[in-house]
């Protein structure tokens, strides 16, 4: 089969949302290399791995396996994929940040009194017979020189010294000013400092020792990569100065950025509805809100509790906001979910325990409860079905309408249960759907019922509760 490479030799995938950035990734290496096993044709590196402090044998023997790994192709197959992740950390050289470190041990400061208030100056501006406290270096107010995005230096200031006074020359005065001003008057050359209005986020990293050598790598097989490879890198960054300018630069000229931001007041309806549609739910504007306002706009997490409510309802259901609540309650992220995942595990004290918290919140949601249970239960039996006949876990997955990763979680559970006692539990929560119905005593059948599944009394027996 041809291959279906449409990607350009190196791409750079950044963003706050880490869900999109890693489907995004994937959805190249899969258009490079076609889905499926890449033993010898797909590597992964972290560039935070290998930059880190306090292990530079470690992180150099990594940043040559990189690089062996960039400019060798596989002896099997013609393309291969190198990912990077967290280029955010690459930073350029911090020639400018050594120059601003020896300006500042050089400065002194002392303090005096100025208009009935302490303030700080520099020893070498205090004025002819002013009186003056002991000099200290200005160093003191500042915690570490780190990297910014562009190159530049950038002052990371002490917690608890940033409301001090100084007193400089301004046009020609004397003017008291705060430390961030002061700074500037003092030091020359271009720097930025940390959290100022202009400047939030999250705060650099200072630079590694092997970042240069990365940078300058990453450069080179942008302009030049060996035939067959796709660079694919990734940053968590949510603003283009994040990452260091001349990589950004370079990928721009020789390859393609794409920015996956979502911002604090974005709602992503559209992606809520059609995530859903492809776990086989139905949900209109007022659901996919609802279930925003209960996990927030990440995509992985709503993509996360998306696939816990697939387990909890069939394929086809309309889910409404009501049902999302009593799903997603107390922030407990899916109790009902929780409760399959006790039972699959036959843990009695966690099963009562959520079912209690359950009940307790939603005293008369017992057919929601029991269409949660016996789907799952449902659910494990047509594992064991389908695994006599030889199936694999990719056909598995596919036939249940599920992801591999959630049908082979249960499918560990299924284990734990014979076919036949998976028949007498789904009886016995029959009965108990007419009991509850009927007779009103829910809570003491559920608790019966968690019971004689979690100690396997349905193993050898019919299903009989005393209750009924």
């Amino acid at each position: 089969m041809a291959h279906r490479n449409v990607s350009p030799p190196i791409v750079l995938l950044f963003g706050n949302q880490r869900f999109e950035v890693d489907r995004r990734a994937e959805e190249i290496a899969d258009s490079v290399l076609e889905p499926g096993e890449r033993d010898f044709t797909f590597r992964r590196f972290d560039a935070e791995e290998m930059l880190k402090p306090g292990a530079p044998e470690g992180g150099a023997a990594q940043l040559e396996s990189f690089e062996v790994a960039c400019l060798s192709p596989p002896l099997l197959g013609d393309r291969y994929v190198v990912r990077l992740d967290r280029v955010e950390r690459v930073r350029p050289p911090a020639r400018a940040a050594q120059a601003l470190v020896k300006r500042l041990a050089e400065l002194r400061v002392v303090p005096l009194q100025w208009e009935g208030s302490e303030v700080w100056t520099l020893a070498e501006s205090l004025p002819p017979g002013q009186a003056a406290g002991e000099a200290v270096p200005l160093q003191g107010w500042i915690e570490e020189i780190a990297t910014g995005g562009n190159g530049e230096p950038l002052l990371v200031l002490s917690e608890g010294r940033t409301g001090a006074q100084f007193l400089a020359s301004s046009r020609g005065k004397q003017q008291v000013m705060g430390l961030r001003p002061f700074l500037r008057s003092v030091l020359k050359g271009s720097f930025s400092i940390a959290r100022e209005e202009q400047d939030e986020g999250e705060m650099p990293q200072p630079a590694s020792g092997g970042a240069p050598r990365l940078l300058e790598l990453l450069e080179r097989l942008a302009a030049a990569p060996p035939p067959g490879l796709t660079l694919l890198l990734t940053a968590s960054a949510a603003r283009d100065r994040d990452i260091a300018k001349p990589l950004l630069d370079t990928v721009k000229r020789h390859g393609a950025v794409e920015k996956f931001v979502t911002y604090d007041d974005d709602l992503p309806v559209s992606f809520v509805i059609e995530a859903a549609r492809q776990r086989g739910l139905e949900f209109g504007r007022p659901s996919a809100l609802a279930l925003i306002r209960a996990a927030g706009n990440d995509h992985g997490r709503l993509s996360g509790e998306l696939d816990k409510l697939a387990l909890l309802f069939p394929a086809g259901t309309r889910i409404e906001p009501r049902q999302i609540a009593v799903a997603l309650h107390q922030d407990a992220h899916a109790t009902l979910f929780q409760i399959n995942d006790r039972l699959g595990q036959r843990d009695l004290a966690g099963s009562l325990a959520v079912l209690q918290g359950f009940l307790a919140d939603n005293p008369n949601e017992f057919p929601v409860l029991i269409g949660v249970l016996a789907r799952h239960f449902r659910q494990l039996l047509q594992l064991h079905i389908h695994s006599r006949q030889g199936v694999s876990d990719t056909e598995l997955a596919s036939r249940l309408g599920l992801h591999p990763f959630i049908a082979k979680r249960l499918a560990g559970q299924a284990e734990r249960f014979t076919e036949a006692e998976l028949e007498r539990i789904l009886a016995a929560l029959a009965k108990l759907d007419l009991a509850a119905r009927v007779r009103g005593s829910g809570p003491v059948l559920f608790r019966e019922f968690v019971e004689s599944v979690c100690l396997g009394r349905w193993r050898s027996q019919e299903p009989r509760l005393a209750g009924l």
